[in-house]
This record gives C-alpha cells, sequence and structure tokens, in this order.
C-alpha cells in the first residue's frame, strides 16, 4: 500500500510531511507527497488575520484528502480550524516538539521586532519591552533574510520551526516568557472519516501524552469562539496522571489581559480547559476579545 499525503509547499511544511513519510516507511509503508499550493501562500503581502485566520492553510490541503487525490494530509496543529471539515478526521497527533516562542536575536539590529502574530504582540507589548513591531510572513529562511536585510532587533518565531529546519544551532534566540498558540510544536494528520485502512496505519503515529495536551488546548480556543484572530495562548504540561494549565487572552494593543490556572488529574482535561475559558470570559476576557462564548 502506497500513501498519498497532501502537503503545503513551504520548507517548513515539507519537512514535517517527509518526517511523517519516514514514520510511515519504519511500518514498511511507502508514501508520496502530494504539494499544494495555498492561497496563503500567494498572498504575503497581509497578515493572517486579515485572510480568514486558521483554515487559510488547511482547506485547500484537505481538499485533496476529501476528493481522493491524497490519503492524509499534514499540518501544523496550531494552523488547524478548531472544527473538524465535514467528511473528515484527526488520524493521528505525534510526539511534540518544543512549544516555545523565541526571539532570534540580530547584534547589529535596532529596535524593531519581525512578529506577524497577534497573540505574540500583545502579550510582548504586555512585558514592556520596548519593541516596535514589523509585520512579517513567508517561511522562516525568508523571514531570518528580512530581518538581516532590513537590520531589525530580532524576529519572533516558534522553536519547533527552527528545530525542524535545522536552524537552531545557526542562529542566536532567547525564550519568551509568553503563553504559546494552542497546539503550538505539535502536528495533526487528516483522514477521511470513512477509511479504516488508513486509519489504521496513520493511527500508529499518534502519540497519546502530546493528543491529549494538545487537543485539550484546542478546546480552549474552540470555547472562546475562534481562531488566530484572536489573541490568546495557552500552555500545558504533563506530570504523571495530572495536567497543569495556564491559559489567557490579551487585547491587541496589549493594554489588557486576563490569565488564568488550572491543575489536576489528566481525565479531566477537557473540563479544565472549558473551565479557563469560560471563567476568562467572566472576568473581563469577553470585554478585551469583543466575543460571546456559544452556548452549550
Amino acid at each position: 500500500m502506497k500513501l498519498r499525503i497532501a502537503t503545503r509547499g513551504s520548507e517548513l511544511a515539507l519537512v514535517q510531511s517527509r518526517w511523517v513519510a519516514a514514520k510511515l516507511s519504519e511500518q514498511g509503508i511507502a508514501s508520496e507527497l502530494v504539494i499544494i499550493k495555498t492561497r496563503g501562500d500567494v498572498l504575503l503581502d497581509k497578515p493572517l488575520h486579515e485572510l480568514g485566520g486558521k483554515g487559510l492553510f488547511t482547506k485547500e490541503v484537505d481538499r485533496a484528502v476529501l476528493e481522493g487525490r491524497a490519503d492524509l494530509s499534514v499540518h501544523s496543529f496550531k494552523d488547524m480550524p478548531v472544527e473538524d471539515e465535514p467528511g473528515l478526521k484527526l488520524g493521528a497527533i505525534p510526539e511534540r516538539e518544543s512549544v516555545r516562542d523565541v526571539l532570534v536575536s540580530n547584534a547589529s539590529g535596532g529596535n524593531c521586532v519581525g512578529c506577524g502574530s497577534l497573540r505574540r504582540r500583545a502579550q510582548l507589548i504586555r512585558l514592556g519591552l520596548g519593541y516596535e513591531f514589523v509585520e512579517v510572513r513567508g517561511n522562516i529562511h525568508t523571514r531570518l533574510e528580512k530581518m538581516q536585510r532590513h537590520n531589525w532587533a530580532g524576529l519572533v518565531v516558534a522553536e519547533a520551526a527552527l528545530k525542524r529546519l535545522g536552524l537552531d544551532k545557526s542562529y542566536e534566540y532567547e525564550y519568551l516568557e509568553i503563553l504559546p498558540a494552542a497546539g503550538q510544536g505539535a502536528l495533526g494528520l487528516r483522514i477521511r472519516d470513512n477509511d479504516p485502512a488508513v486509519a489504521a496505519i496513520v493511527g500508529a503515529l499518534n502519540s497519546e501524552a502530546t493528543a491529549i495536551a494538545a487537543t485539550a488546548e484546542a478546546e480552549f480556543l474552540k470555547r472562546l469562539g475562534g481562531g488566530c484572530h484572536i489573541p490568546a495562548g495557552i500552555y500545558s504540561e504533563l506530570d504523571g496522571t495530572e495536567i497543569y494549565l495556564k491559559a489567557g487572552v490579551f487585547s491587541p494593543t496589549g493594554e489588557a489581559g486576563v490569565i488564568r490556572e488550572r491543575r489536576g488529574d489528566l481525565s479531566r482535561a477537557f473540563e479544565f480547559s472549558r473551565e479557563l475559558a469560560e471563567e476568562i470570559l467572566c472576568f473581563g476576557g469577553e470585554q478585551i476579545l469583543d466575543i460571546r462564548g456559544e452556548e452549550e
């Protein structure tokens, strides 16, 4: 059996999909990549939250699976919409990479920092570091090149991206004390919901611990009712049979924010996520985000 893997054509997406292909090969399963050019890869002159948010990079790739042109799709979990596409389901969430956001430093740079994320900007403003932010999109290499060409002080990226591209040893960077995106550092593998043979193969790549943590984080975002247009972050940590969750929402200007925490039995991870969202909405989050939680 040979599986067709739908993926974006960005360098990071290809690295992630080749990693999945290598894991399938360890099972004796051959595979090939089906590269899809998405609207998000073409329209690089606008922020993501102005172009449609999380589905920008995933819907066209997933369509290849729905239409039978591919058997599974590979995504950065944080880019995936909080609701599954009809006809598709999550086949696996493999073991996670780093969840941390980092600031890649440019020693000769000025005061500007490249950062295209509302979530990151809002929290960095709250830290009072005094940076001026520059909107930046494109693949990691392109962003790093822009940082150097425009003499920015630094670039904010996910450490997982640097590690997967083998760039973590090539650049100096520091960890940022901000809440990551829901599911950051994890991959999501989508399959058709009526394909048990593929489900069995792909399911072998699932990490139960990562799946619990990442989907609990996504549940928090789902309960808030949004995607990347909401400056919200959540961090989870598993310790044996317990889970620790820290979540927050922030105004885009960084002037306001609500952060709450939970710790308890792992079996209640989803319950804790919903409780965090409800509590944050009740204690100022709704006013910050100008949204209203969905009724149960």
